[in-house]
């Protein structure tokens, strides 16, 4: 965690006293510029707690105490398996607030990030989905989170032997007040918007976060930092082999525009989900965009190509296979189609370099492709007719078709456009 204002200099001191009642203080689990967390044992019961402490420099000030019991007031009232559970609040005989919280025995996410291989694509996707659940909790209460990183997820055993995620320390969501005077979080999980303004936050920027978890998992480490806001994080597969279909969920929670994430939690994780069993994923709806006017060249030169070759043009997307079908085996050359021509429309050239086999966002914008897509309405009557073993005419009734290829085991590829 940076940039949190520090008054008396002595970042995240807290004198934890050796007993709290019945609990008996073991060692210091964790420490941030807010608080310390250190393991008790319940003598009684016979089990380790978590407790969690104000700072000595932020005891003073009566805001961020009130913050600081707010966070367990949130974590009792979210509910979720996926946060912490809160037991007990209370105030040390030295004035210090403090809160006792369940304690994950498994570590945390952080120690699945290893640099020598991957995690297992299950893993992957149940860390990310279960983080989802528990993020998804606070922003039905309106928080975000704005810390989310892998030593915040932390692992417990559930009454089943399996795995738990409960996401833990809202210290940043809290603690992003008046009382702190620059962007607060994790450079490596940050978002640009974060780093920028504090005050305008929503909960895609956890979307992001958990984006960029989702990312070192996969790379074995945190991703970089962007240089600059507009800059996009590197794509994990310059790291590490990752299904194409897998990286493309990944970097688009990762997108520097937020309108161009995925809209929530969930969806992301349901995204990374279908990726990772190798079925179709469908982008996130695009945002509003103003269209940008095409100048008078530019309509000239599509006129001509398309005069001269009919407004047949060869196109490469990618896509991965399978997804939802309606038991013919032609949702994904349909949705393939779909998708193609909705990016051009958008304008969004840059985003269907992600499906195009080459070439750049300019002279995609600028190409026949883009000229030909803007008379093809989506939202019309669409039928697809099987051409061959692995090739599909997705017809736009009335207006023109798209033919598009099965290549390899995850690819699909558009053939032609016309219309």
């Amino acid at each position: 965690m940076v940039g949190s204002r520090d008054p008396s200099g002595r970042l995240g001191r807290v004198s934890p006293p050796p007993a709290l009642g019945r609990l008996r203080r073991q060692h210091r689990i964790g420490a941030g510029a807010f608080a310390t967390v250190w393991l008790y044992r319940d003598e009684d019961l016979d089990s380790a707690v978590a407790v969690k402490l104000l700072a000595d420099n932020w005891t003073g000030d009566p805001a961020i105490r009130e913050r600081f019991l707010a966070e367990s007031r949130l974590l009792r009232q979210a509910r979720s398996p996926h946060l912490v559970d809160v037991f007990d609040i209370g105030v040390t005989d030295d004035d210090v607030p403090y809160f006792v919280m369940a304690y994950a025995d498994g570590g945390s996410v952080a120690d699945l990030v290893d640099p020598a291989a991957p995690v297992a694509p299950e893993v992957l996707v149940d860390v990310v989905a279960q983080a989802a659940e528990g993020l998804a909790a606070l922003h039905a209460h309106g928080i975000v989170h704005r810390d989310v990183k892998p030593a915040n997820l932390l692992l417990t055993h559930d009454s089943n032997g399996g795995r738990r995620v409960m996401v833990a320390d809202l210290g940043v969501a809290w603690a992003a007040g008046p009382e702190v005077t620059q962007a607060v979080g994790t450079p490596s999980y940050m978002p640009p918007e974060q780093r920028a303004d504090t005050a305008d936050l929503d909960p895609r920027a956890d979307v992001y976060a958990l984006g960029a978890v989702a990312w070192a998992l996969l790379a074995g480490r945190p991703p970089r930092s962007p240089a600059g806001p507009d800059d996009r994080v590197e794509p994990v597969g310059r790291w590490r082999p990752v299904p194409p279909g897998v990286e493309a969920v990944v970097q688009r929670a990762l997108e520097p525009d937020r309108a161009r994430r995925w809209p929530d939690v969930r969806a992301f994780a349901a995204a990374l989900r279908e990726a990772c069993e190798g079925r179709t994923v469908l982008l996130p709806p695009p945002p509003p965009v103003r269209r940008r006017p095409v100048s008078p060249v530019r309509l000239a030169v599509g006129g001509l190509v398309l005069a001269l070759v009919a407004a047949v043009a060869t196109l490469a997307v990618v896509l991965t296979r399978g997804g939802d079908d309606p038991g013919d085996g032609t949702a994904a050359y349909r949705d393939a189609a779909v998708s193609y021509v909705e990016l051009l429309q958008q304008d969004r050239c840059e985003d269907a370099l992600l499906y195009a086999d080459g070439g750049s966002a300019d002279e995609l914008c600028a190409s026949v492709h883009h000229s030909v897509a803007q008379r093809l309405d989506t939202s019309g009557e669409i039928r697809v007719e099987m051409i061959g073993e692995d090739r599909a005419r997705v017809v736009f009734v009335d207006q023109g078709y798209v033919e598009v290829v099965r290549g390899d085991d995850t690819l699909m590829r558009v053939g032609y456009v016309s219309g």
